[in-house]
């Protein structure tokens, strides 16, 4: 009988490709979210986890509630020379970013586009804290900045050109004196950055002399306990130092929580694709089953029993099921 069942799935190639083709665009699409949501959780924490590769600790704000922002309280820059004078800290950089910035490219077309990732503008890093490497030109001064080697290309920018920058309190034009990349391969996940200098970054901001944190690395031979514990001692209340190691995590839970909202939307698709594929499949039988009657009574009256019968039913129906739903996964995963 299994002999038989599978003659008769080659017997009936369109058929049996059709009914296919439903399951594996149902199954492809629930596994393709679970790949997409994992791929960008994977992407978004190498980041993470290379912006902080030198890092030793992380002076910063005290949160008292989770805003959902993932960014913490303003702290004064004087703080900076702080941190910087005391014993162990090899270098104190203060760091400032902001999502709210809008720069628009020399079509005057705005370059923020929240279907290809986040739109990032930071302050530049004269200490070397971050794995950002000058690709052309230079860091930027007062009245300039510079941008990533991906955004440079995809929008078509030239170095040495004047582009506008929509701010809370109107347009500024700059000047963009050079690009850069991150790490050796620029992954940035999307994510299109653009780098200032920290007054105009905080300027366009309007936070005064603020900033976000304070990157620290330690010096050769002192570990990063001793570091946390001497930086501790020297802060006011409502400022806290913690190490990499828990920036680091807690950086990659509140991008795992952008990250699943986007899956379980994804999911809520393939599961309705699913349902309806599984309503098809189960009419498809149906008919067919309907219009394999005189078949299956052929079967009956030439020695075939009922339990046979159905086994050869219910044999093309895992088959299918077996064949589409792993062309579903490699169809979902690539």
């Amino acid at each position: 009988m299994f002999t038989l069942t599978v003659r008769g799935l080659l017997a009936h190639k369109i058929r049996f490709a059709l009914t296919a083709f439903a399951v594996v665009l149902g199954v492809g699409f629930v596994v393709g979210a679970f790949v997409i949501r994992d791929g960008l959780k994977e992407t978004f924490d190498g980041i993470v986890e290379d912006i902080n590769a030198d890092l030793d600790a992380e002076v910063r704000g005290v949160t008292e509630f989770d805003d959902g922002t993932g960014l913490t309280p303003p702290i004064d820059e004087g703080l900076v020379d702080v941190v910087g004078a005391i014993d162990g800290v090899a270098s104190a950089t203060p760091v400032l970013q902001s999502f709210s910035l809008v720069p628009i490219d020399g079509d005057g077309d705005n370059i923020f586009d929240p279907n290809t990732g986040p739109t990032i503008s930071t302050n530049a890093d004269s200490d070397g804290a971050t794995d950002v490497v000058v690709d052309d030109g230079r860091e930027p001064e007062t009245g300039e900045f510079m941008v990533d080697i991906g955004t440079l290309d995809d929008r078509d920018l030239v170095i040495g050109e004047s582009y506008e920058v929509i701010t809370s309190t109107g347009r500024q034009e700059f000047t963009l004196v050079g690009s850069f990349r991150f790490g050796d391969d620029n992954e940035l996940g999307g994510a299109k950055v653009f780098v200032f200098d920290l007054d105009d970054l905080q300027q366009m901001m309007g936070i005064g002399d603020n900033i976000q944190e304070i990157q620290v690395i330690a010096e050769d031979g002192v570990d990063t306990e001793t570091l946390v514990d001497r930086i501790a001692g020297e802060l006011p209340a409502g400022i806290e130092v913690v190490s990499a190691d828990v920036a680091i995590s807690e950086d990659q839970e509140d991008f795992a929580e952008i990250v699943d909202i986007l899956g379980n939307v994804l999911l809520g698709f393939a599961g309705v694709s699913l349902f309806v594929a599984a309503f098809l499949i189960n009419n498809t039988f149906n008919i067919v089953l309907g219009q394999r009657v005189r078949e299956l009574a052929l079967l009956r009256a030439v020695g075939a029993s009922a339990r046979q019968v159905r086994g050869s039913v219910l044999g093309e129906s895992l088959l299918v099921g077996v064949v589409a739903s792993i062309l579903g996964i490699l169809f979902g995963m690539f």
